[in-house]
């Protein structure tokens, strides 16, 4: 944003934006759309800043990995599950979110075989793969 009175030039990477001489430095380097930025994930992507959302959401393949601190374009009222389901959950449900709400979330059987796993899959064990189960035995 252009200071009162200060000279404005386009912003040298593209996004259209007018910006004061003064500012412009700082626009490209933490604020413009189409900064390039690494992947927050680890994953070794660069790209451009406007498009770190849908990366890190739906494309990255570490979307899955351990929980992270997920990048600025997400509001701090809420962010996506670290788990990697996808739900963007307010912060204070988040605790909440993960340990019993996410389908990504790890619980052993409850039948007692010893198995760990995304509580979405454990329907599927249960009934097919636990050597516990009512007709294994």
């Amino acid at each position: 944003r252009p200071a009162a009175g200060g000279a404005t030039v386009p912003c040298l990477l593209g996004c259209g934006q007018e910006i004061s001489e003064a500012q412009l430095g700082e626009h490209m380097s933490s604020q413009c759309p189409r900064r390039t930025v690494k992947c927050p994930l680890g994953c070794g992507r660069e790209g451009e800043a406007g498009n770190l959302e849908e990366h890190v959401q739906k494309l990255c393949p570490n979307r899955k990995a351990a929980p992270v601190c997920m990048p600025a374009a997400v509001p701090k009222a809420s962010q996506l599950c670290p788990l990697g389901c996808g739900t963007e959950v307010a912060a204070i449900a988040l605790e909440q979110h993960k340990a019993n709400e996410c389908p990504n979330r790890v619980l052993l059987c409850p039948l007692g075989c010893g198995q760990e796993g995304q509580a979405k899959m454990l329907p599927l064990h249960t009934a097919k793969y636990c050597p516990k189960r009512p007709e294994a035995k």
